[in-house]
């Protein structure tokens, strides 16, 4: 049976997914996770570890598929990712003709040329629209014009990060088949659906990054990645409580933020022992506020940095997606419903034939999602220089430029609007109690 297996490269755990795809509809056939190890914000930083705990993950899923795969597309969030959006015209003739495949490439390559750039690998060339003698189409293809115009959303990555991908899993004995981004793969969950037109953000919580994905019309706009995420927020509460990191991120996986939601009495405190016998009582109370201002103020970066891009977050969003580990954390839909006062969604990967159960949790969103990305476009019979846009020739120059600091940004101008309504509603959380 043919399989198509999706690495999840993870800084907190590495998801690996194993999917089936000789029927009409993907299933998945096996999934792990595993804690990761010599792996920060995409970077590789310690070989050896990266290599050995990438193995096990590879060789533990392939054992339950039962099957060896040769390669794996590769999930990757790395803080230096660009995106853009750019558009391009092609002349077809004086008269109307008919669009056909041989066009619509054409037109990719143009938006491809405009876009290169040295030290980047363009991963991602995504059709947002077609305007067909100045009239907006979303599949040209068979239509007839004598212009057509498209506008593609593009994600870059720092070659160097990708190259060091690419070679850990070659050193392993595996064939690196693609970098994907993985809030593109996710929405793969959510969006297509015949009967809705989705305006979402899509935001996934990662151990050391948080990437986003704003989409308009079930298409891609804006996307990026803020290089923090739950380590950050582990790290600042560990230092106000005087604990060790790898006991705040047990004490957040185990209360979370269940203290604010529930109505029974919960205990005042709770005894973290520690390696060298001493015991430190946390107030849970202040522990869950504290979490839930880091939270906040890990959002509010993500919204900056589209506040920057000129994005009305109020108008361009009518819910919000959220997946990766911090996603599963329960009583974050209720927090995040009476903070954003829009709807919220949590991305659990339900839309989906599986042989597996464990993947019901939303950090598996997306390398599932990736499996259903991947065989859409294996129908469509595109190679994968099609599918992802892929110069041909790299340059192996190294600028340290990454996207728009959002720290520029003037106060006056990040407070207003959708961003105020999110500081003002966590400080209301906090007052009332």
């Amino acid at each position: 049976m043919e399989k198509l297996g999706v690495l999840d490269l993870g800084s907190g755990f590495l998801k690996v997914v194993i999917a089936d795809v000789e029927d009409t509809q993907p299933t998945i056939v096996a999934a792990q996770n595993l804690r990761s190890k010599g792996i920060r914000k995409g970077i590789i930083v310690k070989n050896s570890l990266a290599r050995k705990v990438v193995k096990e993950a590879l060789t533990q899923t392939e054992s339950l598929a039962g099957q060896k795969l040769n390669g794996y597309y590769i999930l990757l969030s790395h803080p230096g990712i660009k995106s853009q959006n750019i558009k391009v015209s092609l002349k077809l003739s004086e008269e109307p003709i008919e669009i056909n495949e041989r066009h619509l490439e054409e037109l990719k390559k143009e938006a491809i040329k405009e876009v290169k750039e040295a030290g980047y690998e363009i991963i991602h060339v995504i059709p947002k629209y077609f305007l067909l003698d100045g009239e907006k189409y979303f599949e040209p293809l068979g239509l007839w014009a004598s212009n057509i115009e498209g506008e593609y959303h593009i994600v870059k990555v720092p070659t160097q990060a990708v190259k060091n991908v690419e070679k850990l899993l070659i050193t392993i004995g595996y064939k690196p088949l693609g970098i994907l981004f993985p809030p593109l793969m996710a929405a793969e969950l959510f969006t297509h659906d015949e009967d809705s037109e989705n305006n979402a953000l899509l935001v996934d919580l990662g151990f050391t990054t948080t990437s986003f994905l704003l989409i308009n019309e079930d298409v891609p706009t804006e996307s990026g990645v803020i290089g923090e995420g739950i380590k950050n927020i582990a790290e600042n509460i560990a230092k106000k409580f005087n604990l060790p990191t790898r006991e705040v991120e047990k004490l957040i996986e185990e209360v979370g933020l269940k203290v604010l939601f529930k109505e029974e009495e919960e205990p005042e405190t709770i005894s973290i022992k520690l390696r060298e016998g001493k015991e430190i009582s946390v107030n849970l109370g202040e522990f869950t506020h504290t979490l839930t201002e880091q939270i906040g103020i890990l959002l509010e970066k993500v919204f900056m940095e589209l506040l920057n891009r000129n994005i009305n977050l109020d108008s361009a969003v009518e819910k919000f997606i959220f997946v990766g580990g911090l996603a599963g954390l329960e009583g974050l839909k209720p927090l995040l419903e009476s903070i954003l006062e829009k709807e919220v969604q949590i991305g659990f990967p339900t839309n989906v034939d599986t042989m597996e159960s464990n993947i019901d949790a939303p950090f598996y969103s997306p390398a599932v999602g990736a499996v259903l990305f991947l065989d859409r476009y294996r129908e469509q019979k595109e190679t994968l220089e099609d599918l992802f846009g892929l110069p041909k020739e790299i340059n192996n120059e190294f600028p340290p430029e990454v996207s728009p600091s959002v720290e520029n940004i003037p106060e006056e101008k990040a407070t207003k609007g959708f961003l105020g309504k999110l500081i003002a509603s966590i400080k209301r959380i906090f007052s009332e109690d």
